[in-house]
């Protein structure tokens, strides 16, 4: 369980800090935002990143074998 929280608080704080990045780059440089750049971290795109990552990088979490359970 702490690697999920951990690797998703991981993963939003670079996705947050990448949208700030971008909006203050755009503010520096009188840019308008380009809606399609921005970086905003949501629960919904976090959890889309670790599903199509689990099969790959983490196959014990897709297996339940992190949690104690049979496979």
């Amino acid at each position: 369980m702490h690697l999920v929280y951990n690797w998703a608080l991981n993963e939003w704080q670079n996705q947050y800090k990448a949208d700030k990045e971008y909006r203050d780059f755009c503010a520096k440089n009188n840019l308008a935002i380009d809606e399609n750049k921005l970086n905003k971290p949501s629960e919904g795109k976090l959890r889309k990143q670790l599903n199509s990552i689990k099969r790959t990088q983490l196959p014990l979490l897709r297996r339940g074998l992190l949690f104690g359970c049979c496979a």
